[in-house]
């Protein structure tokens, strides 16, 4: 929204307090400016081409996560997030998985680079430091001094998460017959598990939500196979299912269900140790 766009430009600023002003450069009028590339703008970037709006400029400082984890050789870890939930919707139509499953850290990188390369040529290298908001268009101010006028401003930055920043060069490489405690997992822990398990280290995980030794809970919806539909339930008969844990936010679960939620997390491995 409007207030974390102006919290983010005050942020910015405190870093590049000399912004040139519209007046002392040429300012570039575009339909569309386009701030990062990465994965979250590559279908903006689809729908824009097809429906012939190519007239948008796309701005981008740096690589993204996954660029820095595979120039850091940081891939050898499996995602929690399954292929359907981490695949472009029309990727999977085009080219359908015969089963869900969790792909890897180097598959997912080259599924970013793939999706990608048709719009690297277009990236202009910069640092979107200032905004400004008109009735009708708003003035974008790069660190370099460019100046762009724009109908419609998109920041495609991602969360840009401090955490970023250590996964890059943290190196667990040389971490052995150690006690490692981790309050969190995900990818990230993902990540350094793959080297901390097999280097003969004690690890204990603490999680209060995501399920991590199950992914995935699986069950069949009873009844004739003519895939009737059982709108309350939103699922067709015949036919099975699979739920994907790693994608609930399971907190609310324990508001709601409390009994339900606790004895859920314990069966589940509320503290797992390898």
């Amino acid at each position: 929204g409007i207030s974390g766009l102006q919290s983010y430009t005050s942020k910015l600023d405190t870093d590049h307090t000399e912004i040139m002003s519209s007046a002392d450069a040429t300012v570039t009028e575009v339909g569309t400016l386009i701030v990062g590339f990465g994965f979250s703008v590559i279908t903006l970037l689809r729908e824009l081409e097809k429906s012939g709006h190519d007239n948008y400029t796309l701005i981008s400082e740096g690589k993204t996560i996954w660029e820095h984890l595979h120039d850091n050789d940081k891939l050898h870890f499996d995602l929690v997030s399954s292929y359907v939930t981490s695949v472009l919707t029309e990727d999977q139509v085009a080219n359908p998985a015969a089963e869900d499953y969790f792909p890897t850290a180097r598959w997912y990188y080259e599924y970013h680079m793939r999706i990608m390369e048709p719009f690297r040529d277009k990236v202009v290298k910069g640092r979107v430091c200032r905004v400004e908001n008109y009735s009708s268009y708003s003035v974008a101010y790069t660190d370099d001094g460019r100046v762009y006028k724009a109908t419609n401003i998109v920041f495609g930055t991602g969360f840009n998460r401090p955490h970023n920043e250590v996964l890059k060069t943290l190196d667990v490489k040389g971490i052995t017959n150690k006690t490692v405690v981790f309050n969190m997992i995900g990818d990230s822990t993902n990540m350094m598990l793959s080297w901390l398990v097999p280097q003969d280290n004690k690890v204990i995980l603490l999680n209060n939500g995501m399920v991590t030794l199950d992914k995935f809970v699986a069950f069949d919806i009873p009844g004739p196979k003519s895939n009737c539909y059982i709108p309350t339930a939103g699922v067709r008969t015949g036919k099975s299912y699979r739920l994907d844990t790693s994608q609930m936010e399971a907190h609310p679960i324990g508001i709601y269900f409390p009994f339900f939620y606790s004895s859920w997390i314990v069966t589940h491995g509320f503290k797992m140790i390898w």
